[in-house]
């Protein structure tokens, strides 16, 4: 089978030794699609399925990302309002014990008030005793210088 070209299309496919014939160029074109093939399921689609599963790792890997951020954040939110509370709590245990501690410091005050009146009144009962004793002590002796008095001035 020999083609020959036309004569209109020889000038331009006529390189002198590299002379360009219809069978060179389909059995070029021929091996390029069998290389074009071989090329396809041995390097082309398994690099683009490598890159496919890259691309779905990494979107997968961005969503787990982003479920995390947001399971961050409503842990800290819970973690605030936990604190919040918490704060609320021990300043009302702190009113508390601040109540209960001044309650307390007052019943000790009002216990050491009646302790101290009942240690007064019993003071001023031993002392009006000890006065009443001792006036009568200075009316004795009153009496008895009054009489002494008395005997020496009608002794003289």
């Amino acid at each position: 089978m020999d083609y020959k070209a036309s004569e209109y299309l020889i000038p331009v496919f006529d390189y002198g030794v590299l002379h360009l014939e219809l069978n060179t160029a389909l059995f070029i074109l021929v091996l390029f699609g069998i290389v074009v093939f071989a090329l396809n399921g041995l390097l082309f689609r398994p690099v683009l399925r490598s890159l496919d599963n890259r691309t779905a790792l990494v979107e997968g890997i961005q969503s787990e990302n982003a479920a995390k951020e947001a399971e961050i954040e409503r842990l800290a939110e819970e973690y605030r309002a936990n604190l919040d509370r918490v704060r609320e709590e021990v300043a009302q245990f702190r009113q508390e014990n601040r109540r209960a501690a001044s309650l307390e410091a007052e019943s000790i005050l009002a216990a050491a008030r009646e302790t101290t009146e009942r240690e007064l009144e019993a003071a001023l009962a031993t002392l009006e005793t000890e006065m009443a004793g001792l006036r009568r002590e200075a009316l004795g002796n009153v009496e008895r210088i009054a009489q002494q008095i008395t005997q020496r001035v009608l002794e003289r």
